[in-house]
């Protein structure tokens, strides 16, 4: 469980330090497609094949999203990267559930949710006072 908050802890030291900063907009979009692609290197450290094409199959999909929302600039933006952080968390929790990928440490899905789950909260909440939820507004919007 200690985990869970040492995520936490990572997320709001995120939040903190790119609040009201140019960054902030691009850091929540281009870190999503780095969620899957750490459980792919997870899956190659192992040498799992199985497991690397379990890992691929389920990352494409954020990453996909992750490259849409990056270049996008559209009303309600923010809240589309929020459920894709979202998802991740909810990924991360389900992760053995799903399949076995023994080259993922044992503490890392708890951490990575925790993580996940804040970013998650935090855009949704700071997506409440931007200029049409969108997300390259949010540097300039102080929750």
């Amino acid at each position: 469980m200690t985990e869970l908050f040492i995520g936490i802890g990572f997320a709001l030291l995120l939040v903190f330090t790119t609040r009201e900063r140019p960054v902030s907009a691009w850091i929540y979009t281009a870190t999503l497609p780095w969620l899957a692609i750490i459980y792919i290197a997870f899956a190659l450290y192992a040498g799992d094949l199985e497991a690397l094409g379990q890992e691929i199959f389920w990352g494409i999909p954020l990453v996909f999203v992750a490259m849409l929302l990056r270049r996008g600039s559209f009303r309600g933006s923010v809240y589309l990267v929020a459920c894709a952080w979202l998802a991740h968390g909810l990924y991360d929790v389900c992760h053995d559930l799903l399949f076995i990928n023994e080259g993922v440490p044992k503490w890392y899905p708890l951490l990575c949710a925790g993580f996940d789950l804040i970013v998650a909260l935090y855009l949704v909440f700071v997506g409440r006072s931007l200029d049409n939820g969108n997300i390259r507004n949010i540097a300039t919007t102080t929750p």
